[in-house]
């Protein structure tokens, strides 16, 4: 009898380690999708994915795609500078009209055939008088000087990166952004 009573504790034993480890394990689940609601609720607003075109406004601001190009001579302080080997200057001319004139700051990228994003004004001299540091997309106050009618950015890209488009995002008007495509 005590071989039968061995015998029948043992599974009883292993069902009652089964419904506590599955009761653990829906406790666990429930408690982690509780805890991650407000992750899982604000990824999707607070990044960029709803691509404005070109003409569009973006809050009062307009960017036209004026040119991108190989950079043929980048100057640091009168010097000429060389870019990191494997990697090319690339020259981005933008044109802005605004009616914003709340500062606005700005980041411009450009996005590569194959998805990848590069920041203008990244790795590169912010001591030439050829290039902007950023672009300007807020109205000048009065008496200041007017934005320039193209300005010029500066990006270093791999020399294997194809420029597909140039993407102007603002943290503050996520999801929009705009994406001015490259015309091959």
């Amino acid at each position: 009898m005590s071989g039968a009573s061995a015998g029948t504790a043992g599974p009883r034993g292993r069902r009652r380690t089964l419904v506590l480890t599955l009761v653990a394990l829906i406790s666990l689940i429930a408690l982690g999708w509780q805890v991650t609601r407000d992750a899982r609720e604000s990824w999707w607003p607070s990044g960029p994915h709803a691509a404005l075109g070109a003409g569009e406004s973006l809050d009062g601001v307009q960017v036209e795609l004026v040119a991108i190009e190989p950079a043929a001579r980048v100057l640091e302080w009168d010097t000429v500078w060389s870019p990191p080997e494997g990697f090319q200057p690339w020259r981005i001319s933008l044109a802005v009209t605004t009616t914003q004139d709340e500062y606005s700051f700005v980041t411009t990228l450009v996005e590569s055939a194959d998805g990848r994003l590069f920041e203008a004004g990244q790795n590169v001299p912010l001591s030439s008088d050829d290039y902007e540091w950023s672009l300007s997309v807020s109205a000048p106050e009065p008496g200041e000087d007017p934005i320039p009618e193209v300005q010029h950015l500066l990006v270093l890209l791999p020399e294997d990166a194809e420029p597909a488009a140039v993407r102007i995002e603002e943290v503050v008007r996520y999801p929009e952004y705009i994406r001015l495509e490259v015309e091959q």
